[in-house]
């Protein structure tokens, strides 16, 4: 089991949002509470990580389908540890949608398009940049261009 402070995240992507896209918010209908739920849950979006066994997380070899379909698992283990807080529901719901996809592929709903809420699509696509630019047990980081 992994410690929850050793749990990976795309929170240093996902929160070092512009200060344009805080300004802009208006833009997407985002009041300064929705961005925080937002901001918070991409922080927390892989807290469920912390309770599956860190030799899986690590593995450098490609996962196998069982094993994969247990680390899809951690998406609704994170919306359950933060569904106990009552005023963290709606953190926990985007944490549940947060590795959805738009073309149905995802997961552990398999929601598509719209069907996605928008900060959940949001945090996907930070997790996704955040992916390439990282180095993982089983491949080195792609570079980052930066304007």
């Amino acid at each position: 089991m992994r410690s929850l402070s050793a749990a990976p995240t795309a929170a240093i992507t996902c929160t070092a949002w512009p200060s344009s896209w805080r300004r802009s918010r208006a833009s997407w209908g985002a009041g300064i509470e929705e961005l925080e739920q937002v901001r918070l849950a991409a922080e927390l979006h892989d807290v469920g990580k912390a309770a599956l066994p860190s030799a899986l997380l690590e593995k450098s070899l490609p996962l196998d389908d069982a094993e994969r379909e247990y680390i899809q698992r951690h998406s609704v283990i994170g919306e359950r540890i933060l569904h106990a807080a009552p005023a963290l529901h709606t953190v926990a719901r985007l944490i549940r949608w947060s590795h959805e996809r738009y073309d149905g592929a995802g997961y552990p709903d398999h929601l598509s398009g719209r069907e996605i809420p928008l900060g959940a699509r949001i945090i996907s696509v930070c997790d996704a940049f955040d992916a390439m630019i990282s180095n993982r047990p089983y491949r080195d980081a792609k570079a980052s261009r930066r304007p």
